[in-house]
């Protein structure tokens, strides 16, 4: 499942409250941007082929505070955590980037 994050704090209250092994995948994005949108379909068949990994969307306006932690300078832009730690970012809609992150860190 695709979690939709509505602020700042709810981005942190789940990221969190991940199990210490856990992958999360956020995508840092803004409804307003067309590739954005483009690849929400394919992010949500992703998320319920990797059932154990956590995908989350955020839109930059609504999280800025995370916006400004994880270094978001353009959109898309995903961030892989794990164990409290970001271990990759991935700029654009390169789902195969992502893909890749999933398989070798869930």
């Amino acid at each position: 499942m695709l979690i939709t994050i509505i602020s700042d704090e709810d981005l942190e209250e789940r990221l969190d409250n991940l199990d210490e092994n856990k992958l999360a995948i956020v995508e840092f994005m803004s409804p307003y941007c067309g590739l954005c949108l483009s690849i929400v379909e394919q992010l949500q068949i992703m998320s319920v082929v990797h059932e154990t990994v956590v995908f989350l969307t955020a839109d930059t306006k609504l999280c800025e505070r995370n916006v400004d932690k994880y270094g978001i300078a353009v959109i898309p832009m995903f961030v892989a955590i794990k164990q409290g730690q970001c271990i990759k970012k991935i700029i654009g809609a390169n789902l195969n980037a992502v893909e890749e992150v999933v398989k070798t860190n869930k």
